[in-house]
């Protein structure tokens, strides 16, 4: 039986309504017929059968009319245009940077449309992109007699769980090939939850006897991918009983390894000696800042510790290593200087030679210099009375219910109780003993309160 759809016959056999074949041949194979059916072959001699059928009123030869007809330079500008949208979406850059990018192209000499400077279109030409890469991988995947599937988790910027499903076959050199095949976005975090999102991917790539091809099954060794009863490779041997399901080699011995560096006392120390080196650079912005002083005095080169925590173990234990081997010199040198006598806070001279007869005269000093702020005023406080009997107006700002003798009083009783706990309280007062309270001892800043009827000039 012939398909129905039309075949090589078309191209290969003009007349082919009179051939053996159409009208029946027990010389071939039934079986042959269905494995050419769905080669790349002939789905091409297919189409173009049916676009010689169709003619003018097929969907595609308006666009291949328009392509035809379109001009050299607004296609060397459309080119120009994918090509910035791809180096956006390659670069993982937002799609705002597109027209940004478009005129930094443009003042290079680059000839682009205009109709195109805008972030939605670099959308449409993601999509456009997008299917012309996906579209081969998913030819290459339906003519593969089997394949297998990896699966792994990702995190995207806006934190969303996501699953990335790999199909792993063999091309057309026999040679084992790995290819990604779809992200999807997990809705439920279980093994049936995974097990649809891989029946989905399948689905929306029109893979509909992917079952019958399926062979294997690889994921890293969580009980939700390897669960003996319940997990996803359970489900999948319901209904493939063949299929072999694998543990990530490379992440199992990655876990093997980390499992037997917690046995060895040396490596633990050099693990803790490690996170200690990423705090105190992370958490001390001033050690850091001191670190590339040493380095550039070494004219050396040195990199900031990082740290050990990672989804990846051995690549971060192996960057730290390399980190501290390449900047050995520079960190010896940091912690030396550290230690040194001369980085060691010295104590103050006056502190240690200060007698009674030193205090008494500061106390003195002090006292003369608050009598002699009674009657004669700082620059400070004579550019405030001057302000204020002038125009009221102090740096701008109206100051109401004050004049000139009021800042007169109220500053000369401010200085005298400062003049009196500094004499009566300190110079007088044994060690221990509570300053008895009087009228004169009240808080300074209560005679703001007083209202300027009972200040007396």
């Amino acid at each position: 039986m012939l398909p129905q759809t039309p075949n090589c016959l078309f191209l290969f056999f003009p007349n082919f309504r009179t051939c053996s074949l159409y009208k029946g041949n027990s010389t071939f194979r039934k079986t042959l017929l269905d494995c050419h059916d769905p080669s790349k072959k002939h789905e091409m001699c297919a189409a173009a059968a049916q676009a010689k059928i169709a003619g003018e009123n097929s969907v595609v030869a308006p666009i291949l009319r328009g392509l035809s007809k379109m001009q050299d330079e607004l296609r060397a500008g459309m080119s120009n245009l994918f090509h910035v949208a791809y180096f956006v979406v390659k670069s993982e850059r937002p799609f705002a940077d597109f027209p940004v990018l478009v005129d930094l192209k443009r003042r290079t000499g680059a000839k682009m449309p205009l109709c195109y400077h805008h972030d939605k279109a670099c959308a449409r030409f993601f999509v456009d992109i997008y299917q012309f890469i996906y579209d081969p991988i998913l030819a290459e995947v339906k003519s593969a007699r089997f394949f297998s599937v990896m699966i792994d988790g990702a995190t995207d910027k806006a934190i969303l769980e996501q699953e990335i499903v790999y199909v792993r076959y063999l091309d057309s050199t026999k040679r084992p090939k790995n290819v990604f095949f779809s992200i999807e976005h997990v809705k439920r975090a279980n093994a049936k939850g995974l097990y649809a999102l891989i029946m989905g991917a399948f689905a929306r790539g029109r893979v509909d006897d992917w079952k019958k091809r399926l062979v294997g099954f690889g994921a890293d060794g969580a009980a939700v991918n390897f669960g003996k009863d319940n997990g996803v490779q359970a489900l999948l041997k319901r209904d493939i009983a063949y299929l072999i399901a694998l543990h990530c080699v490379a992440h199992r011995a990655e876990r093997g390894l980390v499992d037997s560096l917690k046995e060895l006392d040396k490596l633990k120390a050099l693990h803790q000696n490690l996170k200690w080196l990423y705090k105190h650079y992370k958490f001390s912005p001033k050690a850091l800042h001191e670190l590339r002083l040493v380095a550039d005095a070494l004219e050396e080169k040195v990199l900031k510790p990082t740290n050990l925590a990672g989804a990846r173990f051995l690549p971060y234990i192996h960057k730290a290593n390399k980190i501290v081997c390449e900047s050995y010199a520079v960190f010896v040198t940091y912690f030396q200087d550290l230690l040194s006598t001369d980085r060691r806070p010295k104590p103050s001279p006056k502190k240690d030679s200060l007698t009674v007869c030193d205090a008494v005269e500061a106390l003195e000093t002090c006292s003369l210099k608050l009598v002699d702020l009674q009657f004669e005023p700082t620059e400070g406080m004579q550019e405030v009375i001057d302000a204020v009997s002038e125009t009221g107006l102090f740096r701008g700002t109206k100051l109401k219910y004050v004049n000139e003798g009021q800042i007169l009083f109220l500053r000369k009783k401010v200085i005298g109780i400062i003049h009196f706990l500094c004499v009566s309280g300190c110079a007088h007062q044994a060690p221990g003993e509570k300053i008895p309270r009087s009228p004169e001892r009240e808080c300074p800043f209560k005679i703001c309160h007083l209202q300027p009827q009972s200040v007396a000039l």
